[in-house]
């Protein structure tokens, strides 16, 4: 009957201490998220309102989309337009509307 307790309070101990770090990985993330977002620069081609026959593709999603992590020159939209502004005479305006931390604000939400 001891043993049985004393494996219950290690167990409660070892999900409290589980949780807490799962917190303070989350809070770090957020923080590190926040400074490298200021830091991003968005490619002014991309953002002048010129008119031009261009076509416009217009990405909308989470951090997936916005490349959080990723050099700009390597996350999805950027690499995209490279991709059919090489392989066709046309010019294409890519905007990457993404949003870090959109999946884990629904996840909150719901």
């Amino acid at each position: 009957m001891n043993k049985t307790k004393n494996i219950k309070e290690k167990f409660k101990v070892f999900l409290v201490s589980l949780f807490a770090i799962i917190i303070l990985l989350e809070i770090s993330l957020r923080i590190i998220g926040s400074f490298y977002l200021r830091k991003a620069t968005f490619d002014k081609r991309i953002l002048n309102n010129e008119q031009c026959n261009n076509h416009t593709i217009l990405f909308l999603g989470d951090s997936f989309t916005f490349g959080a992590g990723a050099p700009y020159n390597k996350n999805m939209s950027y690499q995209l337009k490279s991709l059919l502004d090489s392989k066709s005479n046309r010019k294409y305006k890519v905007i990457n509307y993404g949003v870090p931390e959109l999946a884990l604000l629904k996840r909150t939400l719901n």
